[in-house]
């Protein structure tokens, strides 16, 4: 959705909310209002310096508008409860571990729970805190499993060594060694 049409939608909105304020379910004054205010009998067909009109009108009648609700999660939520607080510091040092962010842990309770948005670990309860520790545990022995099937150790950063390149004269591995001119010395 753009954002006129998002600004659209709050106008028409608040026009709809000022008119229940003053006119209640009395459609013909609200009509009748609108038509006086803009020469149209529907605020569908009005555009935006209408749209505004209708409004500072019904402000000026006595609507009140509140301001919009802040949408989404308070980022800053409570301590957590004593009996949690030891599961949720053993989580963030798992994750730390990994590299990973709160916001992983999260995701994985919002998953366990069935919930539309994401939930502090604050606001969870031991037995869910429980199994985000035993997924996060889940995670590290695949990981190291898949790391073991291909050579490696499994922890995070770390590689295999790669194998040397053979350079003639270097002494790196078997093999005759070459005079530094790049022929084959004499046959002792």
């Amino acid at each position: 959705m753009t954002r006129s049409a998002k600004r659209r939608r709050s106008e028409l909105a608040k026009i709809h909310i000022g008119a229940k304020q003053l006119f209640g379910d009395d459609r013909e004054a609200y009509e009748d209002m609108l038509e006086e205010v803009t020469g149209k009998r529907s605020s569908a067909g009005l555009d935006q310096a209408g749209r505004r009109a209708v409004i500072e009108h019904l402000k000026s009648c006595g609507a009140k508008y509140r301001p919009a609700r802040k949408s989404g999660l308070k980022r800053n939520p409570p301590e957590p409860p004593p009996e949690t607080a030891r599961q949720i510091r053993k989580i963030r040092a798992m994750l730390a571990d990994d590299g990973l962010p709160d916001s992983y842990a999260e995701a994985i309770l919002q998953r366990m729970c069935s919930h539309s948005h994401r939930v502090p670990l604050q606001w969870a309860t031991g037995k869910q805190l429980g199994n985000v520790i035993a997924a996060l545990n889940y995670r590290k022995k695949r990981i190291r499993k898949r790391a073991a099937a291909k050579g490696g150790s499994g922890r995070k950063g770390e590689r295999r060594p790669r194998a040397k390149a053979k350079v003639a004269g270097s002494g790196a591995g078997p093999g005759p060694e070459l005079s530094p001119n790049g022929e084959m010395p004499p046959a002792a």
